[in-house]
């Protein structure tokens, strides 16, 4: 059996047994959303998105093996400007009650697992007055400048204060020490006047995590509203505008229930490939629904029945889908030859994505279209 008869074969297998098609679609949709309740993020670092071959990474890794890590968390005690008017509020980052407060956030600091060492101020004013910390501001302010190692934890206006916190490799666990140590800094109240915040890479890297399903969910929203206005206004009808969306709109949970069932994690810089996918996606499904209407018009010449529209639909798109989606694929996965890991895991992902979508377009979009025209015409009888 030629390709020509093998695609007409399919498309009236489609056209008799549309319903089955249809159970067979539900049933993987079920096993892909439970997968995608499997979907989770990759833990790795930023050292993840690079060639382990890299000089850097590899330095790297040394100092992790060697010396147990290379992450740091700052904590920034700053003025608080809101508070300048109150006259007990607190106006120079080195009043002692200020030096106080960073020793105990110190202290308490240093005893949490994966800390190796935290330094502050506090350090070199106890270095420099015989072990204990001045009760004046006067003194504080004269052994600060003569200090050389000052400008590493105060400000040159004495607004800003940092306790600087060496930890082990947290590369994985990055959300649960950055929330260790805010719990600390949330245990001791700062002065009148002093405000608090906590940063490092571990810190942006949970704010990034943080981010990445919010800004999936919103990216693919407005991506679905602007897809459906578009293909309505082509389709101009309902129907037909939405089976298209619909189409691409399973090829995505199929995409990310697929990795799910693998156990494949994203990681944030793929979190926009849905948005890509559906970009992309929306074109099979066009092509799909706007064959069938020009065959049940007679476009091409007399006006098929739907079961032969379909049939003579899917013999004429699954060529041109298909060098489509072999061309797409050969561009995506040309990314696996950069030298990036990031960039061969995005490459990846759109192929799986792109794939999906294709197939939906060929089973669901098919399927559902000749069920509703032959009911619509069972209607009219």
């Amino acid at each position: 059996m030629d390709l020509d008869n093998l695609l007409k074969a399919y498309g009236k297998f489609v056209a008799k047994r549309a319903e089955i098609v249809i159970l067979a679609i539900l049933l993987f949709t079920l096993l892909c959303i439970y997968g995608m309740t499997q979907l989770q993020i990759a833990a790795g670092g930023y050292s993840s998105y690079f060639p382990k071959d890299e000089k850097a990474i590899q330095a790297m890794d040394v100092v992790k093996d060697e010396f147990g890590g290379a992450d740091s968390l700052t904590i920034v005690i700053e003025i608080d400007d809101e508070n300048l008017d109150d006259k007990n509020a607190i106006m120079d980052i080195r009043d002692p009650r200020v030096i106080r407060y960073a020793e105990s956030l110190e202290r308490a600091c240093s005893k949490l697992e994966k800390v190796m060492d935290v330094q502050s101020v506090a350090d070199i004013l106890r270095a420099e007055n015989n072990g204990d910390l001045p009760n004046s501001l006067a003194t504080t302010k004269s052994i600060l400048e003569k200090s050389p190692l000052a400008s590493r934890f105060v400000s040159s206006d004495y607004k800003t204060m940092l306790i600087r916190i060496s930890l082990a490799d947290v590369e994985g666990i990055e959300e649960e020490i950055t929330d260790e140590v805010q719990k600390t800094i949330d245990e001791y109240p700062p002065p009148l006047g002093i405000k608090v915040a906590l940063t490092g890479m571990p810190a942006i890297t949970k704010t990034i995590r943080a981010q990445i399903k919010p800004d999936m969910k919103r990216t693919s929203r407005i991506s679905f509203i602007a897809i459906l206005i578009i293909v309505l206004l082509l389709f101009r009808s309902l129907k037909y505008g939405l089976l298209p969306l619909l189409g691409v709109a399973l090829g995505t949970i199929w995409t990310n229930g697929t990795l799910g069932l693998l156990g494949i994690k994203i990681k944030p810089v793929t979190s926009g490939a849905t948005s890509m996918v559906l970009g992309i996606g929306i074109d099979f499904g066009i092509q799909v629904v706007n064959r069938f209407r020009l065959e049940l018009e007679g476009i091409f010449g007399e006006k098929l029945e739907p079961e032969e529209a379909i049939t003579e639909t899917l013999a004429r798109v699954i060529k041109p889908m298909g060098t489509t989606t072999l061309a797409a694929l050969i561009g995506f996965r040309a990314m696996n030859l950069g030298r990036l890991t990031v960039m061969k895991d995005l490459g990846n992902m759109m192929c799986l994505g792109i794939v999906m979508c294709m197939l939906s377009a060929l089973t669901l979009i098919p399927s559902l279209l000749i069920i509703t025209e032959k009911r619509r015409r069972r209607s009219k009888k």
